[in-house]
């Protein structure tokens, strides 16, 4: 190599060397960038609406404890629109049902909204005469707990609906130990994100847990559920029920809360 090319190997040698110092500091601004972002929807998104959800099936189960003691101070219209307020802030937090919502040893997700309600199950739930006490209630499937039971046993048709909701003993019971089910495991959920540290694992991620490899990964799984959650709510929440695009016939019965009136 003549000596006159010297110089020249020095300054592209030094240009990428200098192009890699930029890149680290890219990636690093980058990094940066994503954690504070996933910082963000963590403490001022997620945990306000699963914080939403604990006060809100509280008052719910405070409705469904006033309306079976038949005071007077609660009727049904209250119950069921306690019902409806409750489970708004947890279809919002649908998009990132996953962490706690999927995976042991909590998987809370099919705990709270296990849909369509399984009526055949409720029915004989109400028909037994195994007494429903909260034991019994809280060890029982996700087809005969949740929002989806809640909203059968305050929507549905009632065998004796000339009579006050309160006289029906059995239903009430499974009404209240269902409602306080729903609320334990709202604060379950709310605790696995804040005091277990779901929290710190995902704003975190790829720094101090293994829970995520890097930020890029727990951002993926945010985006990749909200476009399973948009997939979800045109597959399984209209075609199949309306029999559209190639999803068969009709199927009325698999819509999500048709008790209620409140799907998607």
């Amino acid at each position: 190599m003549s000596w006159r090319a010297y110089p020249l190997v020095g300054l592209v040698g030094l240009g990428l060397i200098l192009s890699c110092w930029e890149a680290q500091e890219d990636y690093a601004a980058f990094e940066s960038a994503r954690s504070n972002l996933l910082a963000t929807w963590g403490e001022q998104v997620v945990v306000p609406w699963y914080e939403t959800f604990v006060e809100t099936t509280q008052a719910l189960e405070q409705s469904a404890t006033a309306l079976c003691a038949e005071d007077g101070s609660t009727t049904l219209e209250d119950v069921q629109a306690a019902w409806v307020t409750a489970r708004r802030p947890w279809k919002q937090a649908e998009v990132i049902a996953f962490g706690p919502y999927k995976e042991e040893p909590y998987r809370l997700g099919p705990k709270i909204d296990f849909w369509p309600a399984r009526e055949d199950a409720i029915e004989e739930r109400l028909a037994g005469e195994q007494p429903l006490t909260q034991d019994l209630i809280d060890g029982l499937g996700v087809s005969q707990i949740g929002l989806p039971v809640i909203e059968y046993l305050l929507f549905a048709p009632r065998p004796t609906p000339e009579e006050p909701f309160a006289r029906d003993t059995r239903r009430c019971a499974y009404l209240i130990g269902a409602s306080r089910k729903l609320h334990s495991d709202a604060e379950r959920m709310l605790s696995a994100w804040v005091s277990d540290g779901y929290l710190k694992s995902f704003a975190q991620a790829g720094i101090e847990t293994d829970v995520f490899y890097s930020s890029q990964d727990a951002l993926s799984e945010v985006v990749n559920r909200i476009g399973f959650t948009l997939e979800n709510m045109r597959h399984e929440k209209l075609s199949k029920a309306a029999g559209v695009a190639g999803q068969g016939p009709p199927l009325p019965e698999t819509i999500e809360s048709r008790f209620a009136a409140h799907s998607i």
